[in-house]
């Protein structure tokens, strides 16, 4: 159908093509003008539509749709920032123009200004609620904020007013998969690769489901496939390659990681994720090096943001150093050991600790000041975080500094536990801890429960001590039949009064924690339980710990299996007690 047929009205100034003749005629109303640019518009030909926006808008510059129509032509092109004024004009010609309040809406989104995003997408719903992109972009927005009922609501509108939108199937799949809905997510994304296989997206959502259940070749295939469709996918070379480095394939893993970070040299998670591998391979001089990165995530760890320059190892002589912990309990007692060695290098040594262990860290040899976290800091030249000490000191794996004990107990304290297990000298003593802290992001997998200790309750000459804190420790409550056990968790009101417990003991059996950590510290018989994939410092295969030559590991020889730890806790045990 032609011009003139579709405008009869105009069909005098329309008998030449505006096409053709390169320039809109001059004679039109602004109405038409603007009929004729949706007319281009819905034909994909934006310069025509364009030319023709704007001359509605001069032949009557009130025309709100022609400015929300010339913000969406931007917008296909990716030029946000041009229009998002566009939008906001629009809306200030007409405030209840809800396609404007959703174009601006999603404008925002597309920016990251998730509070924005939300006023606009609740506006274009207030005024047409059958918008059921509006509810999508408004689900998007919330889930951003961390806000996921408000996110699944709004997914689930969208659902209603168009059932077959994949996009919200998937990121529908995804909300339930953070609340740890993964049955619910399942359904959902496998629900988005039904609807549209092509999609990359929806293959790596599901992928991070499979891998949620613990279903690890499900979620590479996921992985592969998406890669397949979009091989510049970055997210999903990220997460094949923590797969592979759970089935310890450490070579593939590395080779994924580069792939990540191949398509994009700034992805911290992807050169964090290949510092992990690295350490955990025992290549410490490439892995140390690239921990640096993990001060990008923020989602992860908190970056001080010192103004006084980062350490390098160098010379300390007239100058202050801060030396600060920056992640748990453990990372702190495992790395507080290089200060003897900062100190050597001349200079003032200020540690910032967590308030919990404050007592046990401040006798230590080389710590002029110690402070605990949140109190005023003094002045300093330089400053370096706990973790980055390896680095300043180029370790490698020969040469850990581990000259233990490195901390200092009460005596006072060591006494009062001796006199209190007095009655249990004849007896092998020995302190459980079975799990960590709940909020930990791994812990699922690091955690075992005190019913899994069966086993040695019947093993003789053995007293038990539970040095478990926190909700688990309740277990403890319902001990094995033959166990003998002693409960002083509620004594333990700091690692202080723990590790003058753990000086009494002949040995700590514990899950990887803290009291892990200390007891290896204070140079006192550790066994550590260990998951099939272990935290880097624990490296693979090995029994032995280069961090603590008084630990021991038992690892498990497949993903989940407790049973057989026990088990050769067990053995060796009884060994022991003959």
């Amino acid at each position: 159908m032609s011009l003139t047929e579709l405008f009869p009205e105009d069909a005098d100034s329309l008998s030449n093509s505006p096409k053709m003749s390169g320039n809109p005629p001059d004679t039109l109303s602004a109405e038409t003008y603007y009929r004729l640019g949706r007319y281009f518009d819905d034909r994909g030909e934006s310069e025509e539509a364009f030319r023709f926006f704007q001359k509605a808008i001069e032949a009557d510059p009130t025309l709100a749709g022609a400015y929300n129509d010339l913000g969406g032509i931007f917008h296909r092109r990716g030029q946000i920032e041009k229009a998002i004024p566009y939008y906001q004009k629009a809306l200030s010609l007409h405030s209840n123009f809800a396609e404007a309040h959703y174009n601006l809406g999603n404008a925002f989104k597309e920016t990251g200004l998730w509070p924005e995003a939300v006023n606009h997408t609740q506006k274009a719903i207030e005024l047409d609620p059958n918008l059921h992109e509006a509810h999508y972009i408004l689900g998007i927005a919330f889930y951003e904020q961390g806000q996921l009922d408000e996110a699944i609501g709004s997914w689930q509108k969208a659902l209603q007013l168009k059932p077959g939108f994949t996009e919200v199937y998937f990121n529908l799949g995804i909300a339930y998969y953070n609340k740890g809905c993964l049955e619910e997510a399942l359904t959902l994304c496998q629900k988005a690769v039904e609807l549209d296989p092509s999609l990359a997206e929806a293959h790596y959502n599901l992928g991070l489901v499979y891998y949620g259940k613990d279903l690890t070749e499900e979620a590479i295939r996921c992985w592969q496939k998406a890669l397949q469709i979009n091989p510049g996918h970055q997210d999903a070379y990220n997460n094949m390659g923590a797969a592979f480095q759970d089935k310890h394939e450490l070579g593939k893993a590395q080779k994924c990681f580069q792939r990540a970070i191949d398509n994009n040299p700034d992805f911290s998670e992807a050169h964090w994720n290949k510092s992990l591998c690295h350490l955990l391979a025992g290549s410490f001089p490439e892995g140390w090096s690239e921990y640096q990165w993990r001060f990008r995530i923020n989602t992860i760890f908190f970056n001080r943001h010192f103004p006084q320059p980062l350490w390098d190892g160098g010379d300390l002589k007239g100058k202050t150093i801060l030396l600060y912990a920056e992640q748990g309990f453990g990372d702190t007692i495992q790395f507080i050991r290089y200060v003897p060695l900062v100190k050597k290098r001349g200079g003032r040594v200020l540690v910032e600790c967590q308030e919990d262990l404050a007592s046990l860290l401040e006798p230590m040899e080389g710590i002029d000041q110690l402070i605990k976290h949140g109190q005023p800091l003094p002045d300093f030249d330089v400053q370096c975080p706990l973790l980055s000490l390896p680095l300043a000191f180029r370790t490698n794996l020969l040469d850990i500094p581990a000259s233990i004990p490195y901390l200092t107990l009460n005596p006072a304290l060591v006494k009062k536990w001796h006199e209190f297990m007095a009655a249990d000298q004849d007896d092998l003593r020995i302190g459980l801890v079975w799990a960590g802290r709940p909020t930990h992001k791994k812990d699922r997998k690091r955690s075992l429960s005190f019913e899994a200790f069966e086993p040695l309750a019947e093993i003789p000459g053995v007293t038990f001590y539970c040095l478990q804190k926190g909700e688990a420790a309740q277990q403890a409550h319902n001990r094995p039949k033959g166990m003998k056990l002693i409960n002083v968790a509620e004594d333990l009101v700091d690692f202080t009064e723990t590790g003058a417990l753990i000086e009494n003991l002949n040995l700590v059996i514990s899950v990887d924690t803290a009291v892990a950590h200390l007891t290896g510290a204070l140079g006192k018989p550790i066994w550590t339980l260990l998951p099939f994939l272990p935290d880097w410092r624990w490296l693979l295969e090995r029994e032995d710990s280069p961090w603590y030559p008084s630990m021991r590991l038992f690892r498990q020889p497949s993903p989940g299996d407790w049973f057989s730890v026990i088990h050769s806790v067990r053995d060796c045990l009884l060994k022991t007690t003959k």
